[in-house]
């Protein structure tokens, strides 16, 4: 979402946007067989960005903004112990349930971009939004009992020892930074063409390390994400005087190594498939109808029958496939 208003040569508006976001819920979290990494997961990051833009020239126009930035998480998992004698032949029995919410300080970095029109049919674009470390220092874990009966009273004394069943925590959050370029070319009057090239700098993502108020509930994560790029097509055509229709297509690489895969996030490279349609009902008013089919690979952390998770324990050895449906609605109404 965005607003903007100009002025002259100058542009001022504000931006609302949710870059980086994660929810994996999986079903009957009581028998799912990843509980002890994760069974549900959330988490948002939402970027306010006011910015100011120049037109230089008639053919140059210069940008620069902020991203007010802030991510809200919460983690829900299982805790496991041997129920037994014998390690080797005892199953694991759930102990405790592990609640993990919170949310970040304010993060403000900087993002600038540029557009050169280099002929009345071509026009080139460059953008960089800053990498963020989003530090979450209200954090909370809460511990729930879920032993059964002949280890409740065990499990009751462990909760104690270690302070009791609430925790105040931190943790940080490293997002990358983006780094898009981008050519549109106007086919003709009604038709219009775009590629961009996106570079997320996941590299920054090495760990995501839980300190809490009890060291033995300390947590470090190892992630060792790469670099990746994205490549993005999108073409648009002016069917009637009221009506645009819209197509596009992205190539999404991973930036997860199959290490850090796992039911927290099973993450894998995509292709991405979207359509849309524009209605401008008056004059103000437009509504836009879209959806998005976002394909994933199939992916496993078993490699030449070895698992290659960084933790295995709790990590169940296995594939993953997938597919998302995403629809979306808009309403813009021009001041």
């Amino acid at each position: 979402a965005y607003w903007y208003r100009n002025v002259g040569d100058l542009t001022y508006g504000v931006g609302l946007s949710a870059p980086f976001g994660l929810g994996v819920e999986w079903a009957d979290p009581e028998a799912w067989v990843g509980r002890r990494a994760s069974y549900d997961v959330d988490l948002a990051t939402v970027y306010v960005t006011p910015a100011l833009s120049w037109k230089v020239e008639e053919t140059v126009g210069v940008a620069f903004g902020l991203d007010i930035g802030y991510a809200d998480i919460q983690l829900n998992k299982r805790s496991a112990v041997h129920f037994g004698t014998d390690p080797e032949a005892d199953p694991y029995v759930d102990v405790l349930d592990a609640r993990i919410e919170g949310t970040s300080r304010i993060n403000v970095t900087p993002m600038m971009g540029l557009m050169v029109k280099a002929s009345p049919k071509v026009t080139f674009g460059v953008m960089y939004h800053h990498q963020k470390k989003m530090e979450v220092r209200d954090g909370k874990l809460t511990l729930t009992n879920v032993a059964p009966a002949a280890l409740a009273a065990t499990v009751d004394g462990q909760i104690a020892a270690l302070g009791g069943a609430e925790h105040d925590g931190k943790a940080d959050l490293k997002l990358p930074h983006m780094l898009a370029a981008g050519v549109a070319y106007q086919a003709t009057e009604k038709a219009r063409v775009e590629f961009d090239a996106v570079h997320f700098g996941w590299g920054f993502f090495d760990e995501l390390a839980l300190d809490f108020d009890g060291t033995a509930l300390d947590q470090t994560i190892r992630e060792d994400y790469e670099d990746v790029l994205q490549l993005r097509f999108g073409a648009q055509y002016q069917v009637t005087p009221k009506l645009l229709a819209m197509a596009g297509y992205v190539r999404d690489e991973s930036p997860q190594p199959v290490g850090s895969m796992s039911p927290l996030l099973p993450d894998a490279s995509r292709n991405d498939y979207s359509f849309g349609l524009q209605l401008r009902a008056t004059e103000k008013v437009t509504l836009t109808g879209t959806y998005m089919g976002v394909n994933f690979e199939e992916r496993s952390n078993v490699e030449d029958g070895v698992h290659q998770s960084f933790e295995t324990e709790f990590n169940p050895a296995g594939s993953y496939d997938s597919y998302a449906h995403i629809f979306g609605v808009g309403v813009g109404y021009r001041f």
